[in-house]
């Protein structure tokens, strides 16, 4: 009988540390993420042996500065148009109504996706976009309404209007052929006939006495 409620009480009061310890277990779960112990170095443990920075990344806030990788699926993306629009894919930025662009940009946008841009990456997002456009182009940014836009670079936008200018300057001083006068230019027998021919009587008698 003794030996019975030894046991019992042992059973009871294992059950009791049990309990207690799944208690804390419980509430150490339970514990929020901002409750992570905090070290020195402006750090916050995550794990028994490692710990991670308590700032945020600059791409938390800038998803344009996110790295990553992209292969530009056949089917669906086949002009540089396309391309820029799955870049930007899941990163909240947009861009603009190909309308809102220049005719010379719509047109870039049409063109079809080189080969050697099918696959990207790993680099910054706003790098795959800058290399989809190349060195003519530069991007412009409305971070309130997170839109993208892009115009012809300063450099070539110069060398573009001085190609204009020296077209019509080339055109301006080409000498037009001069007019000559319509008898000096040969014709047909009756041409000629028509301009020897007398217009007055006057002249058809003078021509009679020769």
């Amino acid at each position: 009988m003794g030996q019975a409620h030894a046991r019992a009480a042992g059973a009871a009061a294992r059950a009791a540390v049990i309990g207690t310890a799944m208690g804390v277990l419980t509430g150490w779960l339970a514990m929020p993420a901002w409750a992570q112990q905090a070290v020195g170095d402006g750090s916050v443990r995550i794990g028994r042996y490692s710990t991670q920075q308590a700032a945020p990344v600059a791409s938390a806030s800038d998803p344009l500065a996110v790295f990553a990788t992209i292969t530009f699926p056949r089917q669906q993306v086949r002009t540089v148009g396309d391309a820029v629009r799955h870049t930007l894919l899941r990163t909240g930025w947009q861009l603009v109504d190909v309308a809102a662009l220049s005719p010379e940009a719509a047109r870039f946008l049409a063109l079809p996706l080189p080969e050697s841009q099918r696959v990207l990456g790993p680099y910054r997002v706003q790098d795959i976009l800058d290399l989809l456009l190349g060195t003519t182009w530069q991007w412009h940014h409305d971070p309130v309404q997170r839109r993208l836009w892009f115009t012809v670079t300063p450099a070539y936008a110069q060398l573009t209007q001085a190609g204009t200018a020296t077209g019509q300057a080339s055109l301006a001083t080409t000498h037009p052929v001069p007019e000559r006068d319509a008898q000096s230019l040969p014709g047909t027998p009756l041409d000629a006939a028509r301009n020897t021919a007398p217009t007055t009587a006057q002249e058809a008698r003078d021509a009679a006495a020769r």
